[in-house]
């Protein structure tokens, strides 16, 4: 029996399982189909194998992430966009964040465990530990680029910090907390068990005390600038 629709949580494994759908009719009918187009060619996608760095196309959104409302504002940084969290990104990119994920693990990422699930399930109970967990895995440099920036410009000369800690970008992986949100995180800004790189200067704990709230800079491109971003595994 085939189950109801109903029961398909997530919009993106919807999406797969009709886009199935549609390839087997196809294949049924007996008809070719064109080769995949390669997702270098599809995002701008590249990975330096040498520099163990990925660079991938993305549109800045300055406005949508500033426009924010408590308490889930103003930490997505990077996410896919069809994830549930593009509505509140700084950029938003076509690249999957499991396909991330596993490009990273390739070029040698190690995730020092990631961030537990506890960290946000437990956010608004005060004293215990795990809201204070700091993503541990492997340092990431992040840099964008788009006309008129006159080369790569690090991502932390784009954002304002009013808490002073700044970017302390860390491979976290969390693969196996993807299924709980559906979010497509690339990047937040602190440490979070959704995304695939977020910043150790920060935990969830300083978030929900309102610790976090980075401000796009005067040298942000204005919304709908499309970028270049790289990131770089910064391994020995």
């Amino acid at each position: 029996m085939t189950a109801p629709l109903s029961i398909i949580r997530s919009p993106r494994r919807l999406r797969g399982r009709l886009a199935s759908m549609a390839w087997l009719s196809v294949v049924g009918a007996g008809l070719s189909l064109p080769a995949p187009t390669p997702l270098s060619a599809q995002h701008g996608f590249h990975v330096d194998h040498e520099a163990r760095s990925v660079t991938f196309d993305a549109v800045a959104h300055p406005e949508a992430f500033a426009a924010g409302l408590p308490p889930d504002h103003q930490y997505h940084a990077v996410v896919n966009r069809n994830g549930s969290a593009a509505g509140k990104a700084l950029f938003l990119t076509s690249v999957p964040d499991t396909t991330l994920a596993r490009v990273f693990r390739e070029l040698g990422a190690e995730d020092g465990g990631g961030v537990p699930m506890a960290a946000w399930n437990l956010r608004w109970v005060p004293f215990v530990p795990q809201p204070a967990s700091r993503v541990q895995g492997s340092p990431v440099s992040v840099t964008v680029r788009w006309a008129g920036s006159n080369g790569e410009v690090p991502l932390a000369e784009l954002l304002d910090d009013p808490g002073g800690a700044g970017l302390d970008l860390r491979f976290g992986g969390n693969e196996e907390h993807n299924h709980h949100w559906d979010s497509g995180c690339i990047l937040c800004l602190f440490s979070c068990p959704g995304g695939v790189v977020s910043n150790a200067a920060y935990t969830i704990r300083d978030h929900q005390r309102g610790l976090t709230l980075f401000h796009p800079t005067r040298r942000m491109p204005p919304e709908g600038t499309r970028v270049q971003m790289t990131f770089t595994l910064d391994l020995p």
